[in-house]
């Protein structure tokens, strides 16, 4: 399989060095990966546009240059080695990995699949059996491997805003999301602390 690795931050100083290291050390298996830190910000102050910006750059590669899957994964996350050759193994159009909110963002480490906002159905149930499950609802793109046969129809996003509008539109045309917990992503919160989340607990 041929895959591009895609990672959005406004600076390369803000890529955390944990999340370069992990990408680093990502086990390929005898895929074809490549990867590209994309930083363009023409739209200032206004995050989520940029990122769509810079995703659309890669997804136009991605379409032009024949690759098999998008593998995103955010400038502040942590994935482990096994990542790539877990999540493509699992059936789904979007494959999404487990990761933890920052609680300097929303006062705690659960997975952000599980958040109530999100709407996805006994998430929670289904990470503490690590089973993996069809998503009902959103996530955000933290760390997601994303199949040809949707990112060459769809961009990012292409309805609504943000990540939430991307998943709302995936739903909207019927592609199959699967939550993979036996991806584990960490994430590093913005006061330096590596957030892990716990499986087993809630």
């Amino acid at each position: 399989m041929k895959i591009l690795g895609v990672t959005v931050s406004h600076n390369l100083n803000y890529i955390a060095l944990e999340c370069l290291q992990a990408i680093q050390g990502l086990d390929i298996g005898p895929h074809q990966v490549d990867w590209m830190l994309l930083t363009e910000s023409p739209f200032k102050g206004q995050g989520d546009k940029n990122i769509a910006h810079n995703q659309n750059i890669a997804r136009q590669k991605a379409i032009a240059e024949n690759y098999d899957f998008m593998l995103i994964v955010e400038s502040d996350i942590i994935i482990p080695k096994h990542t790539l050759t877990t999540l493509l193994e699992t059936q789904g159009d979007v494959i999404v990995a487990i990761t933890p909110e920052r609680p300097s963002k929303v006062k705690t480490d659960e997975f952000i699949v599980c958040m109530s906002w999100n709407n996805n159905k006994d998430a929670r149930a289904h990470i503490d059996k690590l089973e993996p499950f069809e998503m009902t609802g959103s996530n955000g793109y933290t760390c997601v491997l994303i199949s040809r046969k949707v990112f060459s129809e769809i961009s990012f996003p292409e309805a609504g805003s943000g990540d939430m509008g991307w998943y709302n539109v995936l739903h909207g045309k019927g592609f199959k999301i699967t939550c993979q917990p036996k991806v584990h992503c960490f994430h590093k919160d913005r006061d330096g602390k590596i957030i892990q989340g716990r499986i087993g607990h809630g």
